[in-house]
């Protein structure tokens, strides 16, 4: 499944047309395209979100390079650019991130379920920066680790572990073992406890989505 298919965009990244409890963006619009807007005049580039987002990544993507500008951008328009990014791929679910992260998460819980009597089990979900972002943050809790540089090819790991008849189950971002806030700051936990604990919240949200 890939971060194309699905209803709207994407099935994996919610968005206000696929999940009714997710709001508009206006909030982060109102707050934000002033300090882009030089760009967004000159090119003649209609104020949406969308438009916002492919600005600040398309001016980090020369800072963070070294490439030069096609023309002056101010050191005040980076640093605008990357809370932009910031505020895009954390900030939006460091207060409810069950909400972002709820039909991929509920997939996850999922997959044990649907590959028992597999020898060798394996999924893969090619999801968004964001997709990873709400899930690190769900998982890890809202004060993880973040950075005002966006990362790409980030990627989240869920492993499945038996021991006898008894599932266990633990994440890791980007390689790190993850300590689930949810679950004491255990890194490791039966897969029973865990669809018991608050980490269950997200089958509260985006009901409509399968």
């Amino acid at each position: 499944m890939t971060d194309e298919e699905g209803s709207g965009r994407s099935l994996l990244k919610p968005s206000i047309q696929t999940c009714k409890e997710i709001t508009n963006d206006d909030d982060i619009i109102k707050e934000y395209w002033p300090s882009i807007s030089p760009i967004a005049s000159k090119y003649g580039i209609e104020q949406t979100y969308e438009n916002m987002i492919d600005i600040a990544r398309w001016v980090i993507s020369y800072s963070c390079s070294g490439r030069k500008l096609p023309f002056s951008v101010t050191q005040e328009i980076q640093d605008a650019c990357h809370k932009i990014i910031n505020k895009h791929t954390y900030g939006r679910f460091s207060k409810k991130p069950e909400l972002f992260a709820s039909y991929l998460m509920r997939e996850f819980i999922r997959i044990p379920s649907n590959i028992t009597g597999i020898e060798y089990k394996f999924s893969l979900f090619s999801g968004s920066e964001e997709s990873v972002a709400s899930i690190h943050q769900l998982l890890a809790g809202s004060d993880a680790n973040v950075t005002m540089t966006e990362h790409y090819a980030n990627h989240l790991l869920m492993e499945i572990w038996t021991k006898g008849k008894t599932e266990y189950v633990r994440f890791a971002y980007n390689g790190q073992v993850i300590k689930l806030k949810e679950m004491k700051g255990k890194d490791i936990v039966k897969l029973s406890d865990f669809k018991k604990s608050e980490y269950k919240n997200v089958n509260d949200y985006c009901k409509n989505l399968p």
